[in-house]
């Protein structure tokens, strides 16, 4: 499918003003591969494997692990949008392959970096009345304990299990395995089913829980992970972290990832070397990531990814 060029033309504008907004907040547009040594070692994204003179190579679910090398390597705001490709994931909002934008603030604090992005995003053209409301904050626990009677720092894992069997077809992916993936993976689902179909306009989610944490620090007073989420009409357009830099940390939850990986099935990853010596030499800082498609979805009003990608999978 080609869109219409009037959203071809519309859709270039955003990319472009938003490019050129991250360049007047300091950013300097980088390029790292789209095809990597190593894939993402979290469970839940699938990276497409592709053979390479007889040697496994990965097309990259995010451009994180190397453009952390950049940050270590040089200390500077840094930006970068491109495609970016997850397997399995095929939708009214998900594509395997879609355009992501990504970004990293050195000595920025994560609320300020999103604050800075949601102020770039109300510059963009095109932008809805409902952009301009007051930014809404919300704590994870708070919307899960409203709208799913589940209280996730002290819900057991039966319990959980009985709140998913009232999904006993969508749910049927999760499994029955005891492990932190899979708790975290329960959780996810019965935020994105009935917690996200709740949210309205433009709002931020804070407080997720040390399972989901990725590759985020862990706060130390509450335990939770330092990471925000910013939601549009329940969709989620950006994930952020106030980013890890512990290379002790990163193993251990690099060989959690793996366990679970080996419960489901899932092939083994090594260690992403580059990745572990980029974060010993980082500078605090605070990095996100956003779907460049759902922006323009959101900005344009569609209703599906496809509708406003060249030649999109489905």
């Amino acid at each position: 499918m080609i869109p219409s060029w009037d959203i071809l033309k519309r859709r270039s504008q955003i990319i472009q003003t938003l490019r050129g907004g991250f360049e007047a907040r300091g950013y300097t547009e980088v390029q790292t591969p789209v095809l990597g040594r190593h894939g993402a070692f979290d469970p839940h994204l699938h990276s497409i494997e592709v053979s390479i003179a007889g040697q496994p190579r990965y097309l990259q679910t995010s451009p994180e692990y190397a453009l952390k090398q950049v940050l270590a390597a040089h200390g500077q705001r840094i930006f970068q949008i491109g495609p970016v490709f997850r397997g399995g994931d095929i939708g009214p909002k998900h594509q395997p392959e879609f355009t992501m934008a990504e970004w990293y603030a050195p000595g920025l604090e994560l609320p300020l970096l999103m604050e800075e992005m949601v102020n770039l995003i109300r510059e963009l053209p095109f932008v809805p009345k409902a952009f301009s409301d007051p930014l809404r904050h919300f704590q994870y626990r708070d919307l899960m304990i409203e709208h799913v009677g589940v209280d996730p720092e002290c819900v057991d894992d039966a319990a959980l299990r009985q709140r998913l069997d009232q999904y006993p077809i969508e749910a049927n992916h999760l499994g029955d395995l005891a492990d932190s993936q899979w708790r975290s993976d329960a959780l996810d689902f019965l935020f994105s089913s009935e917690v996200q179909p709740q949210l309205t306009g433009l709002c931020t989610v804070t407080g997720f829980p040390r399972s989901q944490a990725a590759l985020a620090e862990i706060d130390d007073a509450s335990g939770l992970s330092l990471r925000m989420e910013l939601f549009f009409s329940g969709l989620e357009l950006i994930n952020a972290y106030q980013e890890l830099r512990d290379t002790d940390e990163l193993e251990r939850r690099w060989a959690e990832a793996n366990a679970a990986r080996a419960a489901r099935g899932l092939p083994q990853l090594a260690l992403d070397e580059g990745l572990k010596a980029a974060m010993a030499d980082m500078p605090p800082s605070a990095g996100a990531a956003m779907g460049v498609d759902r922006l323009v979805l959101c900005l344009l009003d569609l209703e599906r990814l496809d509708q406003a990608m060249v030649l999109p999978w489905v």
